[in-house]
Order: structure tokens, then C-alpha cells, then sequence
């Protein structure tokens, strides 16, 4: 196995693992691909050339905004610098790409993030079920229950995101790879309600039940879609509201936190404090709407709208988002930043079209 794949296959991996092992595996992305540069730069022949990605231009063309925004962020210099840096992981896709050189290596690549996300997913239901895991370590005392079976993700939040996102993976597995189709269904059924049931954020909910009508809507004859896109996710959710307590439970508290917020910003509440920030997203975006207000600036600004108190609300430091990347790169970059966003977006739906299948 070639360095290449063998950094691609460590890094699909680690995507499941503690954040520190993440990191240091993308740290090993960018050293692997810096040296097969190197390497193939001397070579009389070298192999494609990757520059041509559509999204790699729009990476740089972003990144580069970035960091000309320090010329007038309204941040310090150290937390700009800390949020230019996270900027910076964006090149993990591009390397990504560069790395992976056939089908046969994305296949690759593919399987070991989903036996990662795999072995997240049966630890967590090993936990609900109190069965000892030794590969694991929990802190003592009462344990929270918010996160009580999230083995590795810094949240609740993350593992339900990545679960749903990983049935649909588990759920493609199975016309690729045959032989395991049992397998694959099996584990795109306790994936899904793994969320649903163990997990408590309704965003992974939105996730889970999307992924479920998508395999829905593609399984049926085409002349059938319609209808099942129609159907499928008020049958989806109906039946999860109705036979899932968490699930009931945690809608019916989205509809008071919403009813709550209407009296008045509520910033108690899960969703009434993200409603708020993205209120106070969009004043700082009419101040300075054409470039922002600089890189890594969210917090700093939003804080000077709310005024007294905005530490209790957004905490200290400079480690707050609004949990909504349009109006991050909008509320620092300006209309530029949406633009360059929104074409990044494209740029990559482009480029997958490019792909071959």
C-alpha cells in the first residue's frame, strides 16, 4: 500500500476518533501530499495534474480573503490568527483529491470511514446497553446525559450528524459490495436509529429522517418519486414522533422553545439562542456588508451588538459561532464571502460531477 492511500485510509479512519487523533492525522494529509508534490514534480512524466479542480481555485481564492481580511478584522491578531488557521482545513479536501488516484482507492478510502463510523456506532449502543468497553474511557461520576453514548465526538450534535450522514454511506455499501448487503442494511438501520433513539439533537433527527427518505425516493420507480417525496417524510417523522419518547419529546420542545421566542429573545433555549445569534448575524452583516467585518471577527462583533452581559450568553473568548456557515462567512467576509461560499459549493458540485463513476 502506497503512502498516499495509506495517509487517505488513516484519515477516513480518524474522522471517528478523538479530535486529537483527527488532528494529527490531517496533519499527516498535508506532509504526505507535500512530499508525493515533491516527489512527482521530478519525475519526467508526472502523473494528472489536480490544479485544474474546479473547488481547489475556490479554496484559495476564499483562504486568500481571509487573510487579507486581517488588514480590518475587528478581532485581536491571536484569535484572527486561531480562526484563519481552522479556515485552513479546507485544503483537506483538495489534498484529499489530489491523493486518491483511482476508483479502487476512494472504495478504499470509503470503507474506512465507515468502519470507523461503525465501530462509533456499535460502542455507543454497547454503552446504552451498559456492556463494559474497555477501548473507551469515561469520566467519573454521574454521567451526562446528553452525551452519555457518545463515545469520541466532542457532542451529542457531532456523532448524530455523522451517524446519519454514515446510513447513507452503509446504505450505498450495499450495491457495491453484494456479498455484505445484509451487513450494510443492518448497520444503516441501527445507524439511524441510533440517532433517533440514544441521541438528543434534532438536527441529527432532520439528518436521519433525510437519509431515510433519500433511500426511499431512489429505491422506487421513477414514476413512483413524486409521490414519495410527497409521502415518505410525513410518514417518517409521524412514526418516529409516535413511537420514539426522545424524539416526541425533544419536538415538542423545538415548539415551545419557538413559542417562547416569539414574547422575546429567549437565549435559554437551544433554539432560541441560535435564533437570536443569527438576529445579531444579520446586524453586524448590514454594517459592513460588502467585505465584513474580518476574519475570525463573529464573536467580537456580536458581542459589541448584544453589549453588557454577552459573555454569559456566548461565553468567554472568542469561541462562539453562529451554527450556520452562510452567515459566518457573510457576517466576516461580506457579500464577497457569500459569493465566494456559495461558488465554492458549486465548484464542488462540479468537480464530483467530474468524477468518474
Amino acid at each position: 500500500m502506497s503512502l498516499r492511500l495509506v495517509v487517505v485510509v488513516v484519515l477516513a479512519f480518524a474522522i471517528s476518533l478523538p479530535i486529537a487523533a483527527l488532528s494529527i492525522a490531517k496533519a499527516l494529509l498535508f506532509v504526505a501530499a507535500l512530499i508525493v508534490l515533491i516527489r512527482e514534480n521530478f519525475k519526467v512524466q508526472p502523473k494528472e495534474n489536480h490544479t485544474s479542480s474546479l473547488s481547489l481555485k475556490w479554496i484559495l481564492a476564499s483562504l486568500a480573503l481571509w487573510t487579507i481580511s486581517l488588514l480590518w478584522t475587528k478581532a485581536t491578531i491571536d484569535d484572527a490568527l486561531v480562526a484563519l488557521v481552522k479556515h485552513g482545513k479546507l485544503m483537506c479536501i483538495p489534498l484529499l483529491v489530489f491523493l486518491i488516484r483511482s476508483h479502487r482507492e476512494a472504495a478504499i478510502g470509503l470503507a474506512a470511514l465507515a468502519s470507523g463510523q461503525a465501530v462509533v456506532m456499535v460502542t455507543s449502543w454497547l454503552m446504552a446497553a451498559n456492556i463494559p468497553v474497555f477501548w473507551i474511557t469515561r469520566p467519573s461520576g454521574p454521567a451526562d446525559p446528553l452525551t452519555q453514548y457518545v463515545p469520541y465526538a466532542d457532542s451529542y450534535l457531532d456523532q448524530s450528524i455523522m451517524l446519519a450522514v454514515s446510513a447513507g454511506i452503509f446504505w450505498q455499501l450495499r450495491e457495491s459490495q453484494p456479498k455484505l448487503k445484509p451487513v450494510t442494511l443492518l448497520l444503516t438501520l441501527a445507524a439511524l436509529l441510533n440517532v433517533l433513539i440514544l441521541m438528543p439533537g434534532r438536527t441529527g433527527y432532520v439528518l436521519a429522517l433525510s437519509t431515510a427518505c433519500l433511500a426511499a425516493i431512489f429505491s422506487v420507480p421513477r414514476k413512483l418519486r413524486v409521490v414519495t417525496i410527497l409521502v415518505m417524510p410525513v410518514l417518517l417523522a409521524l412514526a418516529a414522533y409516535h413511537t420514539v419518547p426522545q424524539f416526541k419529546q425533544r419536538v415538542q420542545l423545538a415548539a415551545q422553545e419557538l413559542v417562547h421566542h416569539r414574547s422575546g429573545p429567549d437565549v435559554g433555549s437551544s433554539i432560541g439562542a441560535r435564533l437570536y445569534m443569527w438576529k445579531l448575524s444579520a446586524d453586524a452583516i448590514a454594517k459592513a456588508p460588502l467585505l465584513g467585518s474580518g476574519v475570525g471577527s463573529w464573536s467580537t462583533v456580536i458581542k459589541q451588538l448584544h453589549g453588557a452581559g454577552a459573555s454569559l450568553i456566548f461565553g468567554e473568548g472568542n469561541g462562539s459561532n453562529p451554527h450556520q456557515e452562510i452567515l459566518l462567512w457573510t457576517t466576516e467576509l461580506g457579500l464577497a464571502g457569500l459569493l465566494l461560499f456559495v461558488g465554492l459549493l458549486t465548484a464542488l458540485l462540479i468537480d464530483l460531477r467530474r468524477f468518474p463513476t
